[in-house]
C-alpha cells in the first residue's frame, strides 16, 4: 500500500512539473504525463485546496468552511471532464477524455500564485486610481490561460489544426463560458458577527416613540440657511432598513464624506433604521423623509442650492423598503419620491441610490436638472449587504473611493461602476449594470460646484503655508 502512495505521488509531481513547463509553453509530449485514474482524482483534490486556499487568503483565518459550497466548487470540474470526452469524440481517442482534464489541470499551481499575486496587488492599492492597468493585467491573465489550453491540445493532439480548433470552441462552449453565469461561493467564509446591541430599546417601546418628535425637530432644525452667491450642497441620507448594520454604516460615511469635503456641514440630516441609533437619530420613514425635504426646501436657495439625496436599502422592482420590526410602515416608490421633491421646490437634484433593481427609478425621477446614479439596472440585484461591510460594493466603490479623489459626481460614477464591475467578476456574480443620467442642465450646475470646491481646496491649502 505504502509503494502505490509512493508511486501516486511521485507521479503527481512529475505532473505538476510538466504542467509548469506547459504553464510556460515549454516543448512537451504526452509521455511526459502520467495518465491514470488517480491522477485525475489527486489533481482535481489539489485544485478543490487551492481554491479554499484562495478564499482562506481573501476571508482570513477567522472564518469557517461552508460545506454547502462544495458542489458549486466541484461543478467546474464535471464541465471540464464533460467538454474531455466531447473532445475525445473529435479526435477519435476516447482516452483524452481523462488525459485532457490531468494535462489542463497541472498548471494550476502556477494560476492559482499568479491569481493570489493579482489580488495582493489590488489590496495593497496597486491598481488604485487606474481601473484599465486592472483590465488589463486580468485579461492577459485570461488570455494566457487560453494560450495552455491550446498548447495542451496540440500536446495531446498534434498539428490537427481543423480538429485543434473544433475542440477549442467546444472547451469553451462546455468547460469555460458556463463558468460564467454560475454562481460563485466561497469554500472559507468569514464568521458572522452579531452587532451587540443588547441594551437596544425596542423601536415600539413608548421611550423611543416619545422621543422621535424631539429627534425630528433637532435634525430639521440643526439646517443652516444657504448662503447668497454661493452655490451649497445640503446633504439628505435615507437609510431605513433595519435587518443589516451596512445601510447605517453607509449613510454614516456618506454624510462624513459630505460634510469635510463638499462643504455639506451644517447643511446634512439623515433618517437611520437601526437598533444602535433609536436614541440619536429620528428613524427612517416615509413621512420623516418628506419632512426632512420640506424643511431643506425652506432654507435652501432653490435657484442656486443643490441637493445630494442618498437612499440605501434593499430594494423591489420600483419600491425601496422601508423596515423596522415591529413597525408597519409606508414603502418609498419612485413617484412618491419625487411628490416629495417637487412639493418641497427642490429644483437642483443629485438623486444616489443604492439598492436592489434601484435602475428602477431612474425614469420617474429623471429631468433636465437631476443626477440620478442607481447601484443596480432595472432587473438587477446589486451586492454587499451584510452587517460585517463598512458599504455596499457600489457604496465603496462610490462613496469610499472614488467620490474622495474628484469633485465630479459623474467621473466619480464612472469609475465605481468600472470597479463594481470588477468585484462582480471576480466573484463570479451577475453584473449589477449601475445607472447613471444627467440632466443637461444640471450637468451645467455642477460644473459650478466643482469649480467653486476646486477653489475653496485651493485657498485653504494657501493659506496653510
Amino acid at each position: 500500500m505504502i509503494s502505490l502512495f509512493r508511486s501516486a505521488f511521485r507521479d503527481l509531481v512529475a505532473n505538476l512539473k510538466s504542467g509548469v513547463r506547459l504553464a510556460f509553453w515549454r516543448s512537451l509530449t504526452p509521455g511526459d504525463f502520467r495518465f491514470s485514474s488517480d491522477q485525475l482524482a489527486l489533481l482535481a483534490l489539489l485544485q478543490l485546496l487551492l481554491n479554499f486556499a484562495v478564499s482562506y487568503i481573501a476571508n482570513g483565518p477567522d472564518g469557517s468552511l461552508d460545506w454547502e459550497a462544495l458542489p458549486s466548487a466541484a461543478f467546474p470540474f464535471l464541465l471540464l471532464l464533460a467538454g474531455a470526452v466531447v473532445v475525445g469524440k473529435i479526435y477519435g481517442r476516447d482516452a483524452l477524455a481523462m488525459e485532457l482534464p490531468i494535462v489542463l489541470l497541472a498548471p494550476a499551481p502556477v494560476f492559482i500564485g499568479v491569481f493570489i499575486l493579482q489580488e495582493l496587488l489590488d489590496a495593497h492599492g496597486a491598481f488604485d486610481g487606474a481601473p484599465v492597468l486592472y483590465q488589463t493585467f486580468h485579461l492577459v491573465y485570461l488570455g494566457w490561460i487560453a494560450v495552455v489550453f491550446v498548447a495542451a491540445l496540440l500536446v495531446l493532439g498534434g498539428r490537427d489544426w481543423r480538429r485543434l480548433a473544433v475542440s477549442a470552441a467546444v472547451l469553451m462552449a462546455i468547460a469555460t463560458l458556463p463558468q460564467a453565469y454560475l454562481p460563485y461561493e466561497e469554500l472559507w467564509v468569514p464568521q458572522e458577527q452579531e452587532p451587540a446591541v443588547d441594551n437596544a430599546p425596542s423601536v415600539a417601546s413608548e421611550e423611543v416613540l416619545n422621543l422621535q418628535p424631539r429627534l425630528l425637530a433637532r435634525e430639521l432644525g440643526s439646517l443652516a440657511a444657504e448662503r447668497r452667491g454661493v452655490v451649497d450642497l445640503y446633504f439628505v441620507g435615507f437609510a431605513p432598513n433595519d435587518e443589516q448594520d451596512v445601510f447605517m454604516k453607509e449613510i454614516r460615511a456618506a454624510r462624513e464624506l459630505m460634510e469635510q469635503r463638499f462643504d455639506a456641514r451644517g447643511r446634512a440630516a439623515t433618517l437611520v433604521n437601526n437598533p444602535q441609533t433609536l436614541l440619536e437619530r429620528p428613524i427612517a420613514t416615509v413621512s420623516h423623509l418628506a419632512a426632512v425635504l420640506e424643511r431643506v426646501g425652506e432654507v435652501m436657495n432653490p435657484e442656486e442650492d443643490i441637493l445630494f439625496l442618498f437612499l440605501t436599502s434593499h430594494g423591489l422592482p420600483s419600491q425601496l423598503e422601508v423596515r423596522f420590526d415591529p413597525l408597519s410602515l409606508r414603502q418609498l416608490y419612485p413617484a412618491t419620491l419625487r411628490q416629495f421633491l417637487d412639493a418641497a421646490g427642490i429644483k437642483w437634484r443629485v438623486i444616489v441610490i443604492s439598492a436592489c433593481y434601484s435602475g428602477s427609478f431612474v425614469g420617474p425621477l429623471q429631468d433636465d436638472r437631476t443626477l440620478i446614479i442607481t447601484a443596480a439596472g432595472p432587473e438587477s440585484t446589486s451586492f454587499g449587504c451584510s452587517s460585517e461591510a463598512d458599504f455596499t460594493y457600489f457604496g465603496r466603490a462610490f462613496f469610499g473611493q472614488h467620490l474622495r479623489t474628484t469633485y465630479s459626481f459623474e467621473e466619480a460614477y464612472r469609475r465605481a461602476a468600472v470597479t463594481v464591475s470588477r468585484w462582480e467578476k471576480d466573484k463570479g456574480y451577475q453584473p449589477s449594470y449601475p445607472q447613471m443620467q444627467i440632466g443637461t442642465a444640471m450637468a451645467a450646475k455642477l460644473q459650478t460646484l466643482e469649480a467653486r470646491l476646486r477653489a475653496d481646496t485651493a485657498t485653504a491649502a494657501a493659506l496653510r503655508y
